[in-house]
């Protein structure tokens, strides 16, 4: 099973040894005004979609030594827009960039070193270039941090720390962000403190009131939690690194099964799989096997029938205590399906309840019966097979 695809690298998060031979500095203030007018420019043409105008004028503003035009350049590399694709020379600009003082420039560093993608993954270095970012103003490497060390993902956990840097987040971050505030809530709720958790449920409330999902779902999880007709299958959340729903699902299971396993060491345990590149169930199976446990592909058909059949199996398995990684394209125009993690049901609601490895910390998707059964009928991803099915893997042990 291929996972699916994410970008993460200027959106919100999320996952890079050079860096602590860097001094850094204050960026350039030569011919400041100048290089400013070039790198709005550069900005604008980025908007309007004129790629290659913008790498000029990024290019311009570089050379009178902008540090935010020096970042934005190297974010043209690494994504191909208007230069040709070069991880390694993007890495190179956000260096440079860093070394001027950039905050942004820091948290794709971090990126980079936590995604693994054309260079060594190394977490260490991803949390030491998120933290430079965070004390020089960056939000969202703030985020990242905080989640990397709630969720010890690689990383030793520190709940405090991490919602430290969370506050930190939420207080920089722009006012019509909320998924800082959910992910700050929950996360003082798991922290154990019953003042601070209920302050936190009712930020949790006053957020879904005003029609955040985030927050809405997170709610949900917890009254399942309180609800003993609910089945819910505590399991450790895990966010996924570029292009790795599938290892980081499978990671939230083997952790469920006691395996204290980053998801790049699950990734490393997958046959001849490469950094940057999603990995077939099959291959999750063996890394499993690894790990000295069993699971095993099963799949229903994408039809009424089929879903009651699928549904019967998930409720037991649920009962039993066992999460189950399903496989599941909620559009249709995806190339790829996508691979999440069931770990509740609630019988009075009829929602299905899920941790998502593309969503940011705690990552979690409910979904409605009917939603759920129309998803069902979407089509996944099974090589060689003409027959549109619906996949799933199940914990045998």
């Amino acid at each position: 099973m291929k996972a699916g695809r994410i970008i993460v690298f200027r959106g919100i998060v999320v996952g890079l040894s050079l860096g602590s031979l860097i001094a850094f500095c204050l960026p350039a203030r030569a011919n400041a005004e100048e290089s400013s007018r070039f790198y709005r420019e550069g900005r604008e043409h980025v908007g309007q979609g004129r790629n290659v105008e913008a790498v000029r004028a990024f290019r311009k503003a570089a050379d009178e030594g902008d540090a935010a035009a020096i970042d934005f350049l190297g974010w043209m590399y690494l994504e191909g827009r208007g230069v040709p694709k070069s991880p390694w020379i993007a890495f190179g600009h956000f260096m440079d960039a860093a070394a001027k003082g950039n905050d942004q420039a820091c948290r794709n560093l971090g990126n980079m070193y936590f995604n693994g993608v054309d260079i060594d993954q190394d977490y260490a270095q991803a949390a030491k270039w998120w933290e430079k970012g965070a004390k020089r103003g960056s939000y969202r490497a703030a985020a990242s941090l905080a989640q990397l060390l709630f969720t010890g993902d690689g990383v030793p956990v520190d709940k405090q720390k991490a919602i430290e840097h969370w506050a930190m987040a939420a207080q920089n971050a722009p006012k019509d962000d909320k998924s800082l505030a959910v992910a700050l809530a929950f996360a003082r709720i798991e922290a154990g403190k019953p003042d601070v958790a209920k302050e936190a449920r009712n930020r949790l409330k006053t957020l879904a009131e005003r029609g955040n999902r985030p927050a809405t779902d997170a709610l949900k999880y917890l009254a399942a939690r309180e609800n003993r007709e609910a089945l819910l299958v505590e399991i450790p959340f895990v966010h996924q690194a570029y292009n790795h729903c599938g290892v980081a699902s499978g990671t939230m299971a083997l952790r469920h099964q006691g395996c204290d396993v980053s998801q790049f060491d699950v990734k490393r345990l997958c046959p001849r799989s490469k950094r940057g590149h999603g990995v077939f169930w099959s291959k999750l199976l063996i890394a499993a096997e690894k790990c000295k446990h069993r699971w095993r592909i099963e799949e229903y058909a994408v039809t009424d029938e089929g879903f009651e059949k699928g549904k019967t199996l998930l409720l037991e398995e649920l009962s039993a205590g066992r999460p189950v990684i399903i496989d599941w394209l909620t559009d249709p125009d995806n190339t790829s399906a996508h691979s999440v993690v069931l770990c509740g049901y609630d019988k009075g609601t009829k929602e299905f309840l899920f941790r998502n490895p593309a969503l940011t910390f705690p990552g979690i998707h409910v979904l409605s019966e009917a939603r759920f059964k129309e998803i069902w009928r979407s089509r996944g991803y099974i090589p060689n097979n003409d027959v549109v099915r619906r996949p799933l893997i199940r914990i045998v042990d």
